[in-house]
């Protein structure tokens, strides 16, 4: 949904959804194929940004009427993800996070920033085509359940934890 404010400002309200995935067994790197975690992750991103129109063709052609047929611009805001890091086993997907494999808990909600470059075309007045860039800043580091260290299996609430935790068994 986009409100336009002028010409060159608007703000603009996403949902978005992105499937992201990773299997260390796919790696070139000997760490990570030893390490043998893998993951897929459905996220789902509510934003609220502010687009300014770097640049604006009016009269695309020289077809004699003044609608905006042709715009570059540049947007930025913010918004919340909703991220849960699942791993397949034994034919069952298993929730990450609630499964604490990490040894800590963390929010399913994170705090995500989005900018990025967008253009698009509008002819017959009516239709119009485009495309966007968006890199979404997430501060999180947890999108993949990996992180920097690796929890004692002692500590870990449950078997199926243990073993989601360490996979290079496998």
């Amino acid at each position: 949904t986009r409100y336009r404010f002028t010409p060159r400002w608007s703000a603009v309200a996403n949902l978005n959804y992105n499937r992201i995935s990773g299997d260390d067994h796919n790696s070139l790197n000997p760490g990570r194929r030893g390490r043998n975690l893998s993951f897929r992750n459905d996220l789902f991103e509510l934003t609220l940004r502010g687009d300014f129109a770097v640049y604006n063709n009016y009269d695309v052609g020289n077809k004699g009427y003044y609608n905006p047929d042709f715009k570059v611009y540049l947007f930025a805001g913010a918004g919340a993800l909703l991220s849960n890091p699942k791993a397949e086993y034994n034919g069952d997907w298993y929730n990450l996070r609630k499964l604490t494999t990490e040894g800590k808990e963390y929010s399913a909600v994170q705090f995500v920033v989005p900018a990025g470059v967008g253009a698009f075309f509008t002819f017959d007045r009516v239709h119009r085509i485009g495309m966007e860039i968006q890199y979404s800043f997430a501060f999180t580091d947890y999108l993949d359940d990996v992180s920097g260290t690796y929890a004692d299996p002692e500590s870990l609430p449950s078997d199926i934890s243990r073993t989601l935790a360490n996979r290079n068994p496998e």
